[in-house]
């Protein structure tokens, strides 16, 4: 699939090309990702590991099932959005489907208005994009009353059907370059609520153990009793480690208990073993969901 990038775009793109050479066999199978061609999952995949075969599903779900069939497959996904928060049934995934992070990448992310050509804004009646676009433009939409968001399964998808429905009055919420790749004229740029508008990507997979590097991810409950959840973090002040996220999600079945996912960036090069066997006599059900690179941050 064409990247839409040249090489010279690739070069000051790509985030890591050791994770790139040590993941070559994976490599061989394409990675997975939710979307389309000239997707932002696209765009993100380029920038973690440079040109590379992408693998289009239309789900977090299906992507993370195949992940789990092939055992031997790669798969980026999103995992939270600086407007619009934690995809939080993703986190879920990463636990349920056994997966390991190997690698992140941050993307801005700046959304386009796009028609077919000679269409005008004004004359709009329909909008559409995926959930997540639509939620980091809710300003557009409130000042175009007349438009109405309709929910798809993908920005570049979007852009796509409305190219090929030709219809004037359907838009889409798409990145810039989706214009070039299916002939769509841009009727409004930057339509994000807010230029600060960042989503996280974490490429993942079925891994005896994970690559190292000096940021930790891990899951876990705690006891129901006063300062337990303190306690944890205490032990993590210890170690001098900076905390970089924390999301709680409730337990199934058990009302006011809670599951926590934890990032947390640290001096060594590898997975802090002995910080997690200390954390582990502080929780319940600890579960270390990877050790891997700081990923950088990439404009459009």
């Amino acid at each position: 699939m064409s990247s839409g990038l040249n090489r010279d775009d690739l070069s000051r793109f790509m985030d890591n090309q050791p994770l790139h050479s040590r993941l070559t066999e994976k490599l061989s199978l394409g990675v997975l990702i939710q979307g389309e061609e000239h997707s932002f999952h696209h765009r993100a995949a380029l920038a973690l590991l440079g040109e590379t075969m992408v693998v289009p599903v239309a789900s977090f779900p299906e992507l993370t099932l195949k992940l789990t069939e092939s055992q031997t497959q790669l798969g980026l996904m999103a995992i939270e959005n600086s407007l619009a928060g934690a995809l939080l049934t993703n986190y879920l995934l990463l636990e349920e489907q056994d997966l390991t992070i190997l690698g992140e990448t941050y993307l801005r992310i700046s959304h386009c208005v796009m028609s077919v050509p000679g269409s005008k804004i004004q004359e709009l009646k329909t909008v559409e994009s995926h959930p997540m676009a639509l939620r980091q433009c809710r300003g557009f939409f409130r000042n175009q009353r007349s438009i109405t968001p309709i929910e798809t399964f993908d920005t570049a998808g979007s852009a796509r059907i409305v190219a090929e429905a030709k219809d004037d009055t359907r838009g889409a919420i798409a990145p810039k370059w989706c214009a070039n790749a299916y002939g769509l004229e841009v009727l409004a740029e930057a339509v994000e609520d807010n230029p600060h508008n960042w989503t996280r990507f974490v490429l993942v997979a079925h891994a005896d153990s994970p690559l190292g590097g000096t940021k930790t991810s891990i899951a876990f409950s705690v006891m129901h009793r006063a300062g337990s959840l303190a306690d944890v973090l205490g032990v993590l002040a210890g170690e001098g480690v900076s905390l970089t996220k924390i999301q709680s999600l409730p337990l199934v079945g058990e009302p006011w208990k809670y599951r926590f996912f934890v990032d947390f960036v640290h001096p060594y090069c590898d997975a802090p073993t002995s910080l997690l066997r200390t954390l582990a006599g502080h929780t319940k059900d600890l579960i270390h969901l990877g050790t891997y690179d700081e990923g950088q941050h990439h404009e459009p």
